[in-house]
C-alpha cells in the first residue's frame, strides 16, 4: 500500500505495517519505488521478465552442472574421450551467459551421448 502525505505538522501517525520516509519538498518520485526504506529505480515489465528468465536459466544451468559433477571425479568410470566430452559440455553450460540471446533465448548444449 502506498500513501503520499504532502506535508505534516507535528508527528506522523503510528500505523502497523506502515513506515514513512522523509523526502525533500521538491522530490519527484516518478520512476522510483521504495524498497527497504530506499528509493530505487522502478523496473519496467521487460526488465522484470529479463530478470526472471535469467534466474530460471541460471537455476537450470546449476542443476545440470551439479548432475554432471561426478564426471569430473578422478575415479569416475569414464574413458578419456568421455571425460573430455563431459568437460566440453560443462564448459558450454558455463558459457551460456555469453550467448547473444541470453537469457531469453538459450541454445542448451546436449549431454554427451545424446543425439538431438
Amino acid at each position: 500500500m502506498r500513501f503520499v502525505i504532502d506535508s505534516v505538522d507535528g508527528e506522523l501517525p503510528s500505523m502497523p505495517g506502515v513506515s514513512f520516509v522523509e523526502v525533500e519538498p521538491d522530490f519527484n518520485g516518478d520512476g522510483l519505488q521504495l524498497v527497504d526504506g530506499q528509493f530505487v529505480p522502478r523496473l519496467d515489465a521487460d526488465q522484470v521478465a529479463q530478470e526472471a528468465a535469467e534466474r530460471l536459466v541460471l537455476h537450470k544451468r546449476r542443476n545440470q552442472l551439479l548432475a554432471s559433477d561426478w564426471t569430473q571425479l578422478p575415479n569416475a568410470p569414464l574413458a578419456a574421450e568421455q571425460r573430455a566430452a563431459w568437460e566440453t559440455y560443462r564448459q558450454a553450460l558455463r558459457d551460456i551467459t555469453d550467448q547473444p540471446g541470453y537469457p531469453l533465448s538459450i541454445d542448451w548444449p546436449l549431454k554427451p551421448g545424446n543425439a538431438g
